[in-house]
Parts: C-alpha cells; structure tokens; sequence
C-alpha cells in the first residue's frame, strides 16, 4: 500500500501550495481530478476560459500527463529482477582447484530511505526540504565476477588467490531539488549512483603442525564511486558545493591491507597474535588560509583525493598449562595493541593529522 504524490510539485496535502486547492475538502484532495476545471475568467475579447488544476504546474514544465491524472496519491509501482548465478570449479591437479563465480544481485534499499517522513510535511519558513523517503525507490543491483585458484603449496599449507570486480548500479542518493515555487524545493531519495570496486586477495593458511600454524589475508582493492553516503548530494547543496561529476575513491577505499593469525605451542607454553595492516582511507582537503583570503577552494578540492596515515595493531596472547591441586588448567597473560600505536582515525583536513592543524 504503499504511495507517492501524483504531482510531484504538490505533495503535502495537509497545506498545498495552489490557492485554488484550499477550498477543497481532504476528501477532494484526496480524489482530485488535475485535469478537473479550477476556476474560469475571461480574456481581452470577452471569451470564457476554463483553467484546470494541472495548468498551474505548467511553469515548471515536467509534467505533461498531469491532467490526466486522479488523486492526491498514486501506488507505487511493483519492483521485479531476473538474477542468474552460476559458479564453476575444475581440479587443476590432485592439489589444486580453480573456480569461477557470476552473479546478479539485488539489495532493498533501507527503509528509511523509503518510508522517512513520506507524509512530505513542509513548513511555512525554510527554502530547502528533505530528504524526504520515496517508497518507489528501485533495488540497488550488484554485478560480481570472481576468478581463484586454491592450491596445496607444501605439507599443510594451503595457498589461495582470488581476483574479483564489483559493478553497483541504482544506489541511492539524494536527488535533484523538486521546485515547489517562490524560491522553495524540496529532496527526495533516488536510484542514480554507481560505484565499482576490483581487487586481489591472496591468503596463506598453515594448519597447526611442527609447533606452528596461522593465516595471513592480503588485499589489494580499488573502490570508486560517485558519493560514499546516500545524503552527500542534498549536503552539498546546502553548503553551496557543485555535485559529484566524476567517480572518486569511496570512504571505505583501502588500497592494502594485510591481516594475519599466528599461534604456536611448544610443550606447556602456547602463544597466539593478531595483526592488522592497512594503508591509509581517504580524507577530503581542505585549504583554510586561502578561504580566508576570500577564495573558496573546498568548490574545487576533489572529494576523497588524499589518505590519511596508516595504521597497524596486534594483540598478543600467552598461555600455559597448570596442574594445581591436581586440577588441569590455563594460566592466560593477554596484551592489546602490544606496540602502543595509536593510529589517526579522524584527521584534519588541512594537515591530514589527527593532532595538529593549521588553524592552531
């Protein structure tokens, strides 16, 4: 049951912006007839005209099938998607495999984007509304291939290699502004971003034997897109900012990383360590001292076109086996962030440090 405004420059029914609709009771409203006469007047020449509700919206020029339209609200529209997969794998040799994966892929759009404030509430004061929900938002669709190799490199070890690409159509964002007149618009959530990520990933994994065993992941990714959040196009607006007219690196764009687990044992004693590498996720710059001399370069500066520093942590964990009182047990000696790194998660713009700034 789910509905969006017929007339997307009239949707909040409750105080609606033509004058000729103010006389008309919530149950009119609700089943108004556009292409319906509102008012007659008469020319230069003495003719009567008859003007319809829809003609007020002619100015805005996008709408040609207004008049034949009836109602306040109209259904959405019912959202279908034929999504094939297919995956392969071959033995290469008595220890290796590869294997090749397809698939098409839908994601439902969070809830709040479609059902947040649809009652399209607007007020007198203000000039910019939103973003309001669109319940006929589209399914956000993902293309995914996949390549690998799974191979036995020696006793107990086992290497495997993957190459991937992601393409991500429909996603959703905040759409351009709907003009309501006298200088007012309001926003809506639409299905127009994009975004691609590819990448390699390649993981060591040693089963324990010998005293020894562990994992390690590397990755190597590109992830690019037009906006990394569904509400940066209406921020940018509000701040006087041109939209995204170019594929930028996403927020969660990290080229490399590099994850490991290595435990051992030897007798009594036991040790376990996790680690974690990465290179640097992007920041947005931002150019203070030429601001202040008039000039706004924040309009010019690429979103997302440099990296914060890079970041590592490990966890160390120690343990031995006790008998006490003929009882079996661990004694357990657990370090986190063992080289007491404490890495820039927020930077400032202008020095890409998390504690220094040139405004200080």
């Amino acid at each position: 049951n789910a509905r969006i405004p017929n007339n997307i420059h009239e949707p909040y029914i409750v105080d609606p912006r033509n004058p000729a609709l103010d006389s008309l009771s919530r149950e009119e409203l609700l089943n108004i007839d556009w292409g319906a006469i509102s008012y007659t007047d008469t020319d230069s020449l003495g003719n009567q005209v008859d003007h319809t509700y829809a003609e007020y919206y002619e100015r805005f020029n996008d709408q040609p099938e207004l008049a034949n339209s009836r109602g306040w609200w109209k259904k959405t529209k019912v959202k279908s998607q034929f999504s094939p997969r297919a995956a392969i794998a071959y033995p290469i040799s008595e220890k290796g495999v590869i294997h090749f994966a397809y698939g098409y892929f839908f994601k439902t759009p969070d809830f709040s984007m479609l059902f947040d404030e649809t009652d399209y509430k607007l007020s007198e004061t203000g000039s910019n509304f939103g973003i309001f929900g669109n319940p006929d938002l589209k399914p956000e669709t993902t293309v995914s291939y996949e390549l690998g190799l799974k191979q036995e490199v020696a006793l107990n070890t086992r290497l495997e290699v993957k190459a991937y690409y992601r393409d991500a159509r429909d996603y959703v964002s905040s759409g351009i502004p709907i003009d309501l007149g006298d200088g007012k618009a309001y926003y809506t959530y639409v299905n127009k971003d994009y975004s691609n990520s590819r990448g390699v990933i390649a993981t060591v994994y040693r089963r324990f034997s010998d005293l020894l065993g562990g994992q390690l992941d590397y990755t190597y990714q590109i992830a690019e897109g037009a906006n990394s959040d569904p509400t940066e196009e209406f921020g940018a607006v509000l701040a006087g900012n041109e939209p995204t007219r170019s594929i930028i690196p996403l927020d969660w764009d990290q080229t490399h990383s590099l994850n490991g687990s290595i435990f051992a044992k030897y007798r009594s004693w036991g040790a376990n360590t996790i680690f974690q590498f990465g290179s640097g996720y992007p920041y947005t710059p931002q150019i203070t001292n030429y601001e202040s001399q008039g000039e706004v370069l924040s309009n010019v500066l690429i979103r997302n076109s440099r990296r914060k520093p890079t970041t590592f942590r490990m966890d160390l964990k120690l343990h031995r086996d006790m008998n006490l009182f003929g009882m079996n047990g661990k004694f357990y000696v657990r370090i986190q962030n063992l080289t007491d790194r404490r890495n820039q998660i927020s930077v400032y713009g202008d020095s890409g440090k998390a504690d220094e700034t040139i405004e200080q």
